[in-house]
């Protein structure tokens, strides 16, 4: 029984411990990424895009590029007639036909290169190959790509790239906006998927930090892929995080309300920390007065816990915009209880009491002193 005990309390420390360390690793999307709006890529590859066995009949088909046609150096279909007989074919490319009835003697092979496209007027702007085909013999069609250093286009970036961040460090509130106190340390994933068909050599990708950072990751990655395949890189720098923007005070001298705004270059949703130093200059001794047995905290209307040393803040959000970040701190200092005067404070005919006390004890010692010094004196002597 115990040894089951114990393997169940294994088993549920394990548990504990995956869900903890799943919470540490979320990646979040939305947020002021690193970006790749750039790259370059290299390309060498053959690909089959028919083994024709139908003569006479068209097959098409569609090979999207990471780039365009222009780019290319080499542009090659080949036509292989491994059969017995000659044969001729028909290739058309993104609707320009650029051949008509070419013959292949048997065994021999037959190309159509960029040259022949361009002469047709085909678009060299274009970046996918649209191609269609006939032969009057079965035959095998493949195409030859290679090109260096050619700019990838934003179509092949934004369906093949994934960007995601998770944060290393926590946000803080900062109390300027050039402070880098609230700086925190993020790592994006750069997720690189290569489905188009086409082996990729010496593919570079540029990437760019976004404009509220405070240091950059790595600049490039340069990374081959064949057709496929799925990659993945990460780039950790540091972004600056949410400041204080605006403090006002209103006070009637016994009530007292602060409202502190805060600005950010981006959202950061429920991981935002602030301790709040009430001596700090940029309060301006507005907390002189803090009483933290009645203090409210509100953020936008809603009330927010809080904790002591000075005022501590956990775990909230803090929007781009001022209107969406403005705190407030209120309390009322208690009123110092009024204690009625005593009668020798109370004041009769103008003057206090404790004055006419003084008067009338000063009449009857003058009194009682006249008394004493009037009186006769005693005769004294015998009676004859």
């Amino acid at each position: 029984m115990k040894q089951k005990t114990l393997v169940v309390g294994l088993l549920l420390v394990v548990f504990i411990l995956s869900v903890g360390s799943a919470n540490a690793y979320i990646w979040k999307t939305g947020r002021n990424d690193a970006t790749i709006t750039s790259g370059y890529v290299d390309i060498s590859d053959t690909l089959t895009l028919s083994d024709y066995t139908v003569p006479s009949a068209s097959v098409s088909g569609v090979v999207k590029l990471p780039t365009s046609i222009e780019n290319l150096t080499f542009m090659r279909f080949n036509v292989s007639n491994a059969g017995a007989s000659n044969l001729s074919f028909n290739l058309t490319v993104n609707t320009k036909a650029l051949n008509a009835s070419t013959w292949v003697l048997d065994g021999t092979q037959g190309n159509i290169t960029k040259a022949n496209y361009v002469t047709a007027s085909g678009d060299v702007s274009l970046e996918n190959i649209t191609w269609a085909f006939e032969a009057s013999d079965q035959c095998n069609l493949t195409l030859y790509l290679v090109g260096e250093d050619m700019t990838l286009n934003t179509y092949w970036l934004n369906q093949n790239l994934v960007m995601k961040e998770r944060d290393i460090s926590t946000p803080t509130v900062s109390n300027s906006k050039s402070s880098v106190t609230s700086s925190w340390t993020v790592n994006d994933s750069i997720n690189i998927t290569n489905s188009w068909g086409i082996n990729l050599t010496d593919l570079v990708v540029n990437v760019t930090y976004p404009s509220n950072k405070v240091t950059n990751g790595t600049g490039t990655f340069t990374v081959s892929m064949d057709n496929d395949t799925t990659l993945e890189r990460y780039a950790q720098y540091q972004k600056r995080g949410p400041y204080i923007y605006r403090v006002q005070i209103t006070t009637d001298g016994t009530s007292y309300e602060i409202e502190i705004t805060l600005r950010s270059p981006e959202t950061i949703r429920s991981i935002v920390d602030w301790s709040l130093d009430t001596s700090a200059d940029v309060y301006d001794d507005y907390f002189d007065t803090l009483n933290y047995n009645n203090l409210i905290v509100e953020l936008n209307d809603h009330e927010e816990d809080w904790g002591t040393g000075s005022i501590i803040l956990d775990d909230f959000t803090v929007m781009t915009s001022p209107s969406g970040n403005v705190w407030t701190f209120s309390w009322v200092i208690p009123s110092t209880p009024v204690t009625a005067p005593g009668w020798h404070e109370q004041v009769s005919y103008g003057l206090p009491n404790w004055i006419w006390l003084l008067f009338v004890t000063a009449v009857v010692l003058a009194a009682i002193y006249v008394f004493y010094t009037k009186k006769p004196a005693k005769k004294s002597g015998k009676k004859k």
